[in-house]
């Protein structure tokens, strides 16, 4: 019987077919998300996602010594680590927090330095060193926050420095950095900034391929929300998978907040988004009694990627690919403070609803007694590919989530259009009985701009420039780091600069590329990713782990 060979072209439509089918099954299910509860051991009973290294020998986690070429006293610790692209110097970029004693106090500061793999001494391990000198971050001069904000620790008020660094790429590929210092209002003590790392770090524009990208981000920008608390610490930043120009900040799991990163600071004029927490992940608390001294709490830890549940080339959908985030259940008492840590799933679209979580993350080589907190993780596929680029014309898929992405769209545009005219209803009722608007729920204003595309209204936002929604690349290029830094010293005297909305960038792909894929901030179950933690306050370490591995044994909100 003569075999059919099939063209190239036969073969790719063919796969298609079988990935529209199989999506569309998918899209059928209630919740898609309970293909993942899948374990590798179905006879052992989970516990514990036990994530062994995909890249050292051992499978142990990668200690980082950072004092190589920077002899001084102090702990280096909370490490974020990102990948150089493939074929450069140096695999990694390491950003960390140290805190060397001042006059008697600790002084929280951050450094940087290039990574390059090493052995120990003795039995030869492997280890990532610094191999250049480690550099001191420099923000311009710090500054104290207002009288009587810091009501409850009155010495945070003195000069604090910077901490608790977040680093991460956008889908746009930016690397930015939401790092914590002295807040500037009289309500808050410590506060959230951003800020884009190709403006402290030299020449990185270069080594990560990115001059092309406009610096959205100059100076250290203070974050804000709608109730600021006194201490603000760990907010991440999200993406909307169909809209990455829309750009929100999670605030707290433990009573979950998160709104647009834009939100006005009254609280009149926006409200906050999404849920409440679920019991799968508020249930992970202890009642502790109150004669224990003892507490516990939900505490935000990484920045958020995005997963597409299944292989590359499998075709990223709206159905099949969600945001993932790791947060810690932190316990605290008068001997012990202790972590544990857990994936949380979500929705890859705003409001983000929460679809599930882990059992408890342990990392190979760790000590489980001792404090681990991670801090960052970011996608390592360039350096440890195990697969191609994406392609749209190589690996099609362009119908498939263009039909479903103009299906979402067009549920989200009734949806608006149902909760627009809701809220005229009720603008009507409060003029008719002198109710304030921004009493209801929504706390809707009158100027109130809704966003078909996104089937929600932009409660409160700023109106977008009519001129322009993009910067063109070809436009605006990257200047240099020195006339960057003396256009900013000569445009301000001040080192921060209050959050006001970016002109947002263009994505720089091709018009019609799925919006679901972006080199550094989205990937696959058979990607590597790279999560970066400190140990006791003391010592840094990373860990190389597939995806797949991560999302193992998913517990599914009911």
């Amino acid at each position: 019987m003569k075999t059919l060979e099939l063209t190239a072209a036969e073969i790719l439509e063919r796969n298609i077919r079988r990935q529209y089918f199989a999506d569309q099954q998918l899209a059928k299910l209630q919740n898609p998300l309970s293909s993942l509860a899948y374990c590798s051991d179905p006879n052992t009973h989970k516990q514990a996602n036990y994530l062994v290294d995909a890249v050292t020998p051992e499978g142990y986690l990668a200690r980082i010594d950072f004092r190589l070429n920077r002899p001084i006293e102090a702990d280096f610790y909370n490490p974020n680590l990102i990948p150089y692209p493939k074929g450069s110097k140096y695999p990694y970029l390491a950003i960390v927090r140290m805190s060397p004693k001042v006059a008697g106090l600790y002084h929280h500061e951050l450094a940087y330095c290039d990574l390059r793999w090493a052995r120990t001494r003795t039995i030869h391990r492997k280890v990532l060193e610094c191999a250049t000198p480690g550099i001191k971050m420099n923000f311009g001069k710090d500054w104290k926050s207002l009288d009587g904000a810091c009501r409850s620790f009155p010495f945070l008020q003195l000069y604090q420095g910077h901490t608790d660094p977040r680093v991460f790429f956008s889908p746009h590929g930016e690397p930015l950095m939401v790092v914590g210092s002295n807040g500037k209002s009289k309500k808050n003590c410590l506060g959230q900034f951003i800020i884009d790392l190709r403006v402290v770090i030299p020449n990185l524009a270069t080594k990560m391929n990115i001059k092309h990208l406009p610096i959205r981000f100059p100076v250290l920008t203070e974050l804000s929300r709608p109730d600021l608390k006194e201490i603000e610490k760990n907010w991440f930043v999200m993406y909307d998978a169909l809209d990455s120009d829309k750009e929100y900040l999670h605030y707290d799991f433990q009573t979950r907040a998160l709104a647009p990163m834009d939100v006005p600071a009254n609280p009149k004029q926006y409200k906050l988004i999404g849920q409440p927490t679920p019991k799968l992940i508020t249930g992970l608390l202890q009642n502790l009694k109150k004669g224990d001294y003892a507490a516990n709490d939900l505490h935000q830890s990484t920045n958020s990627l995005l997963v597409t549940l299944c292989d590359f080339p499998c075709i990223p959908t709206i159905h099949n690919t969600v945001m993932i985030e790791i947060f810690h259940v932190k316990y605290l008492n008068y001997y012990e403070l202790y972590y544990r840590r857990y994936l949380v799933v979500m929705n890859a679209t705003a409001p983000f609803n929460i679809l599930g979580r882990t059992e408890n993350i342990m990392y190979a080589g760790t000590d489980p007694t001792k404090l681990v907190y991670t801090v960052s993780m970011v996608w390592n596929s360039g350096l440890y590919p195990t697969h191609k680029r994406w392609d749209d014309d190589l690996h099609g898929g362009r119908e498939i989530w263009a039909a479903l992405d103009s299906a979402e769209r067009a549920k989200r545009k009734l949806e608006a259009e149902a909760e627009a005219e809701d809220f005229k209803l009720k603008q009507a009722h409060a003029l008719e009985n002198s109710v304030d608007v921004s009493d209801y729920p929504l706390g809707f204003s009158e100027n109130d701009e809704v966003d078909i595309s996104k089937g929600m209204v932009a409660r409160g936002l700023r109106k977008r420039d009519s001129s322009g929604l993009a910067i063109s690349s070809e436009i605006q290029s990257l200047p240099s780091i020195a006339s960057l830094t003396t256009e900013i010293a000569l445009a301000t005297k001040s080192t921060t600069s209050v959050y006001t909305r970016p002109t947002p960038i263009q994505r720089i792909s091709k018009p019609n590329q799925n919006p679901f894929v972006s080199d550094r901030y989205h990937g696959w179950l058979d990607d590597i990713l790279l999560i970066n933690f400190g140990i006791e306050d003391r010592e840094s370490g990373t860990i190389h782990v597939r995806a797949r591995e991560l999302l193992e044994c998913i517990k599914v909100v009911e």
